[in-house]
Order: C-alpha cells, then sequence, then structure tokens
C-alpha cells in the first residue's frame, strides 16, 4: 500500500491593465508558479502590506487613549455607575 503524496503548486497572477479613457489599451500578465507551495517575497513586500494596518492601528489606540484621558476624571463615570448599579426603585 503506498501513500498518495500530492504536492501543492501555488500560482500568483499579476494583471496589468491599461487604458486609455474607457478603452483598454494593453495588458500585462506575469505567471509564477511555485511547487512549494509558498511563494518567496522579499522583506520590502512584506512591509509594504502589513505598514498601513499597523500604523492605523496604533493611531487608533492612541487616540483612544487621549480620549480615555479626558474622560475619565470626568463626573459622567460617576453618574452611569450609580444609575446602573444603585438603581433607584
Amino acid at each position: 500500500m503506498g501513500s498518495n503524496l500530492s504536492a501543492m503548486v501555488v500560482t500568483h497572477l499579476v494583471l496589468e491593465l491599461r487604458f486609455q479613457g474607457k478603452k483598454l489599451r494593453g495588458f500585462t500578465c506575469k505567471l509564477t508558479r511555485s511547487a512549494h507551495s509558498l511563494l518567496l517575497e522579499n522583506s520590502w513586500s512584506i512591509m509594504k502590506q502589513v505598514l498601513l494596518p499597523y500604523l492605523v492601528f496604533g493611531l487608533g489606540m492612541m487616540a483612544a487613549g487621549m480620549v480615555m484621558d479626558e474622560v475619565q476624571d470626568s463626573n459622567q463615570w460617576f453618574i452611569l455607575y450609580n444609575k446602573f448599579h444603585n438603581p433607584q426603585k
């Protein structure tokens, strides 16, 4: 009894369309196939894909911290806490 080991082949297709106005004037097609189930990427390519989400996440966390810094000492937290934890019947 033999084992069936099938190799995964990854195909990466890059298609570039060139328009002039609304008319297609040309295209470029680049096909990359890898039999090792992964496409090699350099560090610059990975950085371009990851940098923007991390920057947006960091700015969002910074903005949330600034808002919480302004709000934490306000009287509104005390009012909301008392409203939900000590309901008046």
